[in-house]
Order: C-alpha cells, then sequence, then structure tokens
C-alpha cells in the first residue's frame, strides 16, 4: 500500500457565494497542520451567484487552487467527475461547499486511508437536517443498500476520501450517470466508514428535496443493480402460478356451487385484474429506467462541459503551498470607512464593530457625527425614487429601531458623538482613528446644496468644537453626511486645515478641482456600494454580501469600503464577519484611510467633483470627474 504524500481536494458549488469565504478561511486554518500538501479544486456546477468570482478571484493569488466552471448545472456528481479529471495527488477528498461536514475532519479520512482502505467514507452523526429530510434520508440508506449489495452507512454524505487508483478507474468507467460512493464499491471492497461531525448551513438552502432522493434512489438501483429486473421475473412467476391457481380454484367452485356463484365473483375479478394492471405499470416503469440508461450511454453525450478554468501556479501573487505570499507578490489592500450617523450606531453599532474588529486583528477609519440626531425627519425623503424599496430591502425598521426613527420629530434629537467621548477614545486607543462626520446629519445631507458659505462654516466650526472637547485633539480628517457636498463644503475644509476627506464616490484618490482653482485637501473616495445600498438595489440578498464584495476587489489599488456602524455593528455584522475572515484568509492587508491618502499625496490628479446617480441609492452623490488638463 502506497504512502500518501499529497492529496486533492474536490468541491462542487452550485450558489454558494454565502459560503465560499468562510470555506475557504477553514481550509487554510483546519489543514494548517497537515505534514503533506494539499490542493483544492472547486467546479462550479453552473451557479447564478457571485459564487464563480470568488472561486476566480481565489484561484488567481493561490497557487493550491484550480477554479473550473461547467456550462450549465450538470449536477453533484458530474462536477465531482469534472473536478476528478484534475486530481493527480495520492489521494483525493470529496466535500460539499456548505460546511455543513467542517473541513477538520479531513486529516482523520486520510489517518484511515493510510491503515489499508481504499475507500473512506463519513457518517453524518448528530445530523442537523430538518425530520423529513432525515426520514428519507434513512429509508434511501436502507434501501440502496439492500438493493446493491453496497453496505453503506451514509449515502449523502459526500465527506469521502479515495486513493488515487480507484478514482482513475472511476474516470475510466465512461458511464454517464454515476452515483461516486457506489461506483468505487465496483472497484475495491477495501471499503470503510467513520463518524463525522455534521453542522446547520450557515448560509443557502440544500438543493437535495425529498423528489431529488427519489430521483436519486432510482438512479442507484437501475445503474448498480439487476435486482429490479430479477424481482420482476420473480413476481411474474409467482403472478402466473397464483393465476393458475386462482383459475382452478374458480372453476372448482363453478363446477361444485354453480353459475350462480360465479357471478357474485366479478368483483374479486376486478381487484385481481386492478394488481396484475399494478404490476404491470410498475415492470413498464423499471423497464423504462433501464433501457432510458442505455440511451444515454449509447448517445455517449459528455458527463459535463468545462466553460472556464482558472488556475495560475505560476503567476505573481499566488500563494506558496505553505500560504505565504511570494516575494514579488502585492496582497490585496483594504481599508474601511466607518459611518457614525446616529445615537443608536454610537451606542450599539460602535460597540460591536470595536470587539468584531478587534477579535479580526483590523484597524478602521471611523466618522463620527457631532451634533443632533434628527434621523425621524430623513422620513420626507420617502418621496423620492427608490427609497421606499430601499428600506424594504434593507429592513430599515429593524436596523434603525423605533426610536431612532421618531428622533428629531415625535421625541427630542439626543447629541451623537459628543455622548461619549469614553468609547471614542477607546475606539483611537484599540488602533483605530476617528474623524469628523458632520453637525447635523440629516440637515446636511438633505440640504447641503442650498447652504450659504456662513452656514457651512457654523455647521463645520461647531462639529469641530465638540470633536475636540470630546477627544482632546482637533479631527484632522472629515466624510461628508451622504456624500453631499458643495463648493463651499470644499473651501470650509481647505480653511480648516485637514489632512484629507472622504466625501465622495468611485474612484482613486484626487484633489478636487474648483472654478478657482485646485484645493490641497485630498479627496479619499469610497469605492465600493455599502452594503444597503447593495441590498436596495437587488445585486445581492444579505448572505451574498461576502461574494459580492469578494468579487469586486482590484490588486492594483486599495479599495475603499463604506461601513454602516448601525448595520454592520448589529444584525449586519455577520457578513461583514465572513468577508473579514475570507480577507485574512488570502493574506490581504488592513489600511486606514490616512495611510491611503498619504501614499497617493504626491501622485494623485486633480478631477472635478461631480453628482452622479449610483445604484441604490434614492439620490445623487459626489464623485470624482474629469482630470485637469
Amino acid at each position: 500500500m502506497s504512502e500518501i504524500r499529497s492529496i486533492d481536494l474536490v468541491i462542487p458549488v452550485y450558489n454558494e457565494e454565502g459560503n465560499l469565504p468562510a470555506l475557504l478561511a477553514c481550509l487554510r486554518e483546519d489543514l494548517a497542520g497537515l505534514a503533506i500538501s494539499w490542493h483544492a479544486v472547486f467546479v462550479d456546477d453552473g451557479s447564478t451567484d457571485a459564487s464563480w468570482e470568488i472561486l476566480a478571484a481565489e484561484a488567481e493569488c493561490d497557487a493550491r487552487v484550480i477554479a473550473i466552471r461547467l456550462g450549465r448545472n450538470y449536477g453533484q456528481h458530474a462536477a465531482i467527475f469534472a473536478g476528478f479529471a484534475r486530481c493527480e495527488a495520492d489521494a483525493v477528498v470529496t466535500l460539499d461547499a456548505d460546511l455543513q461536514n467542517p473541513p477538520s475532519e479531513i486529516p482523520r479520512l486520510i489517518e484511515a486511508l493510510e491503515k489499508g482502505f481504499d475507500v473512506v467514507g463519513g457518517w453524518r452523526q448528530h445530523r442537523q437536517d430538518k425530520v423529513l429530510r432525515r426520514v428519507a434520508s434513512r429509508w434511501m440508506n436502507r434501501l440502496v443498500s439492500r438493493a446493491t449489495g453496497v453496505k453503506l452507512r451514509d449515502y449523502g454524505c459526500m465527506l469521502r476520501a479515495y486513493r488515487i487508483d480507484v478514482v482513475r478507474m472511476m474516470r475510466e468507467s465512461g458511464e454517464i450517470s454515476s452515483y461516486i460512493p457506489a461506483l468505487a464499491h465496483c472497484f475495491t471492497d477495501r471499503m470503510t466508514e467513520i463518524p463525522v461531525a455534521h453542522a446547520e448551513r450557515a448560509a443557502g438552502r440544500s438543493r437535495y428535496s425529498v423528489p431529488k432522493l427519489v430521483g436519486l434512489f432510482m438512479d442507484l438501483l437501475t445503474g448498480f443493480s439487476m435486482l429490479p429486473l430479477r424481482a420482476l421475473s420473480i413476481f411474474g412467476f409467482g403472478m402466473a402460478g397464483a393465476g393458475m391457481a386462482f383459475g382452478g380454484l374458480l372453476v372448482g367452485m363453478r363446477l361444485l356451487l354453480g353459475a350462480s356463484w360465479a357471478a357474485e365473483g366479478v368483483f374479486t375479478l376486478f381487484a385481481v385484474l386492478f394488481v396484475f394492471i399494478g404490476a404491470q405499470f410498475l415492470a413498464f416503469g423499471l423497464l423504462g429506467e433501464y433501457i432510458g440508461r442505455i440511451y444515454n450511454e449509447v448517445r455517449q453525450r459528455p458527463r459535463y462541459v468545462v466553460r472556464s478554468e482558472v488556475a495560475s501556479p505560476s503567476r505573481s501573487g499566488c500563494a506558496e503551498p505553505d500560504g505565504r505570499l511570494m516575494s514579488d507578490s502585492r496582497p490585496l489592500e483594504v481599508a474601511l470607512k466607518v459611518d457614525v450617523c446616529n445615537r443608536r450606531a454610537l451606542d450599539r453599532g460602535v460597540p460591536g464593530l470595536l470587539a468584531l474588529l478587534g477579535e479580526l486583528g483590523v484597524h478602521a477609519s471611523f466618522f463620527v457625527a457631532f451634533g443632533p440626531d434628527h434621523s425621524g425627519r430623513a422620513l420626507r425623503r420617502i418621496f423620492r425614487p427608490g427609497f421606499v424599496t430601499k428600506m424594504v430591502r434593507t429592513r430599515a425598521p429593524r436596523m434603525y429601531g423605533l426610536r431612532t426613527l421618531l428622533y428629531g420629530t415625535l421625541l427630542p434629537a439626543p447629541p451623537v458623538g459628543e455622548s461619549a467621548p469614553e468609547l471614542l477614545r477607546q475606539l483611537e486607543a484599540a488602533g483605530h482613528e476617528v474623524g469628523l462626520h458632520g453637525f447635523d446629519h440629516v440637515a446636511w445631507h438633505d440640504g447641503v446644496a442650498h447652504f450659504s458659505d456662513p452656514a457651512v462654516r457654523a455647521s463645520y466650526q461647531e462639529a469641530a468644537r465638540r470633536f475636540e472637547a470630546a477627544l482632546g485633539h482637533p479631527a484632522r480628517f472629515s466624510g461628508a453626511p451622504g456624500w453631499q457636498v458643495s463648493e463651499a463644503s470644499l473651501r470650509v475644509q481647505e480653511e480648516l486645515g485637514l489632512d484629507w476627506a472622504s466625501d465622495t464616490r468611485e474612484g482613486t484618490p484626487f484633489y478636487p478641482l474648483l472654478s478657482q482653482g485646485r484645493l490641497q485637501t485630498l479627496q479619499v473616495p469610497t469605492r465600493l456600494l455599502t452594503s444597503d445600498e447593495v441590498l436596495g438595489a437587488g445585486e445581492a440578498a444579505s448572505r451574498g454580501l461576502p461574494g459580492w464584495y469578494a468579487s469586486r476587489l482590484r490588486q492594483d489599488t486599495p479599495t475603499v469600503i463604506g461601513v454602516h456602524a448601525e448595520a454592520e455593528g448589529i444584525h449586519f455584522s455577520a457578513w461583514l464577519r465572513a468577508f473579514l475572515q475570507s480577507l485574512r484568509a488570502r493574506h490581504a492587508r488592513f489600511l486606514l484611510l490616512s495611510e491611503v491618502a498619504e501614499r497617493a499625496r504626491e501622485s494623485a490628479p486633480a478631477r472635478r467633483v461631480v453628482q452622479r446617480r449610483i445604484p441604490g441609492r434614492a439620490d445623487c452623490v459626489a464623485c470624482p470627474g474629469e482630470a485637469e488638463a
């Protein structure tokens, strides 16, 4: 028995954008202790979400990952065969992408293989599926085990390990419809099963319904056993014998009891006839299954068609097998811009983010409003196109809370930043940076375009005064509420002597170009949509946010991502955690926006500031326009 020195993982993927970032992080963490090398072959089986973008990006920066995209949805087992075609390691492990079977079980499978087995399967202990699913699966396992003679405790568990010789024989079998665990039994009897952990799905939903389980049962029954045909023959002989015996009984009773008795047996004959008719239809159905399989084999259509493949083992920027980055690589760089717009965001969102970012070792730039919380007045935007849709998709009442929606209307407006100076100092002590986010957030957001120069100056000066009173030092940077600016607000920033500002969206850092000339306060734009904008535009569901962001990162420049403390600090923290964990697994660097600004200070161009509509917002925002000629 050959020693196992390397393993390949084959992971079929179908609409798993919500699970992939966490899965990638788990693979690196759980397999870090293996003394042997490993590679992962991800097969996108026609996903309609952002799964392929996540896999392609991962394959481009990690030499251990191959991403294969099929032409359509061919099914789980066809996708695994596509992965088998890329496997050359000593052992191959198949694994679902839903994280219900953790990758931490893989070393145990390899240990069992090294004891002399050719195939090691997992059977799921303490299954977390619904009752109906568990019952259907249990009955299918029993029926298939008896019909095929392959005694497996859990046919549905895809966490299995195979020696490469078995995988090669399965690849060469040429069968179109094949259930892999049962097919492996055709080539070896050295099989065993070990108990493995099972967890609930973190995101997405299972694609195996009861009808699909029935279809899988029929496929197994007709693909690996002649028992149904033999049973039909036995049933036919039995029914023929029973029919002749019953016919003799009818004749005898006719002779003994006369014709009147025979007429009374009409309904009995009907009952017997229905039994025969039912048996015939059952026989035709089973014969049809076998004939259909013959038809599929005769056509010799491929199991799958590969649309594209991404694998860059020699590309600059890829990871070495031990997970380290090559010396000439440029890691992903991400900067988080956290807006603290209201009192709820400060009281509940900031502590939540402080804990989350501290746990993951990530630093961020916080922009805090210093002034009254008039959030309730924002309801005037209800008549703007798209505003109601966005509120529904983001579940705004749950995100903001009833009290916040009444501040400034039925309830008095509480102060925001100046109400928690100790918390803000705690942010700075933890390595984060804190800047201004306006005075009256709602008033600025809805009306700065109409503010006079004195009104803009007064607003900035009052916010700056409260900031310095709370933190003990002047504000060094600022971010305009709602990314709303005017020429007056840009000029006042210059008067305040800010180091930089983040008032705009899209693009890279630039110097604002006004009619009077170029300003010296550098702008660091937020490049990607915020989560509420993604949801409001319908570009992804909440479970798909990690994949949406991961697919839009750039390698050539830092990506500034906007975060709202009232969202990601409370109810939407799960996607942010998964996203940051995936970035950690990809060895991404996290920057403060001040670091981004310092890098760009010498090379940033001068650009006009224009108003532009972006997806998911009911109003236009400030964006960089044309560069200075």
